[in-house]
This record gives C-alpha cells, sequence and structure tokens, in this order.
C-alpha cells in the first residue's frame, strides 16, 4: 500500500477537513440564523424542527459539497497545485464504488450520511427529553453538526475527485473488485 504524499495529506486536511468545518459553521449558522430569526424556538419535531432540518442538512450538505469540491479539486489538479494519485486499500476500495456523476456520488454520500449520522443525532435529541431550542442554541447546533459533518464527507469527496484525476479518465490502482492493477 502506497502511503498518501505529505503535500496531498496537508492539502485535505487544511482544505478539506479543516477548511470544510470552518466554511460549513459560518454558513449553517447564517442559514440557521435567516431560517429562524422570527421564532420564538426551533421545535424538536414538524416542518421547520430541528429534526426536518438536520435531515436536510444530513443529504444536502453532501451533495452541494460533492457538486463544488468535485470542480475545485479538478481546477487545482489541472493548474498542478496538486497531483493527481490513486488510493490503495480500504480508501480505494471505497472510492471506485462511488458513481462518476457529481450529483449522483453526491446523493450517494448523502445517503451514507443519512445512514450514519442522522439515526444517533436523533436518538439523542429524542433521549435528551427536549421539546426544542431557542434559536441562538439552535443556530450554535447547526453550525457544530454542519461542521462536524463536512469535515468528515468532503475529505472523502476530495479524495475521490483527486483519484479520478483532472480529466474524464480515471486515474485508478484499484479495479471494481478491490483487486490492485
Amino acid at each position: 500500500m502506497r502511503a498518501v504524499p505529505p503535500e496531498l495529506r496537508h492539502y485535505l486536511l487544511v482544505e478539506h477537513v479543516a477548511g470544510s468545518a470552518v466554511f460549513n459553521f459560518l454558513i449553517n449558522a447564517l442559514i440557521a440564523w435567516l431560517s429562524f430569526r422570527h421564532e420564538p424556538a426551533v421545535p424538536l419535531w414538524g416542518q421547520q424542527s430541528i429534526i426536518g432540518d438536520l435531515l436536510g442538512t444530513t443529504i444536502i450538505l453532501p451533495t452541494l459539497t460533492c457538486l463544488i469540491v468535485t470542480r475545485i479539486v479538478r481546477m487545482h489538479l489541472r493548474r498542478g497545485r496538486i497531483q493527481s494519485t490513486g488510493f490503495t486499500g480500504a480508501a480505494g476500495n471505497v472510492l471506485i464504488r462511488l458513481p462518476e456523476g457529481a450529483f449522483l456520488r453526491g446523493l450517494t454520500v448523502g445517503a451514507a450520511t443519512m445512514a450514519v449520522f442522522a439515526p444517533p443525532m436523533i436518538l439523542a435529541l429524542v433521549a435528551s427529553g427536549i421539546g426544542g431550542l431557542d434559536v441562538a442554541t439552535f443556530v450554535w447546533f447547526k453550525a457544530g453538526y454542519a461542521a462536524l459533518m463536512g469535515a468528515m464527507v468532503q475529505p472523502v469527496i476530495a479524495m475521490w475527485a483527486i483519484m479520478y484525476g483532472a480529466g474524464p479518465e480515471p486515474v485508478l490502482e484499484v479495479s471494481r473488485d478491490g483487486v490492485a492493477g
């Protein structure tokens, strides 16, 4: 298994973990505030609620991230800022199975985040016994949730784009059956 070059590791950590966390925190705090600023509180359940917003964020954030980040990474590849590489091992085996189109890939990652992130968050919220949150607390909750989710999802999306390179031809070292080639 080939190690990830230090410059690529730095790129992924700084831009796609830390950068994603900061960007998603700020943008989702703004969205939460704009959405609920005239409300006295945000209820746990309902059409405009903590759970409704959490589910929407969980599917929309990865989908939009995939559409945007795929283009940015490909631009960075074309300009030589980073080099395309294949990923071997577990990372390559997961990435190779993602759909090629950015929108479908984003929805796939969104469905995975829905399965992984949403149930424990909903259970924790229900178990806490809260009926809702004041708007300021909800803004912090949504911003923190989006920052954490973005920091975990965006590097995967960036790695996929790096693996496939700047053009339409994939740069792969792992076949669909997981065999390096």
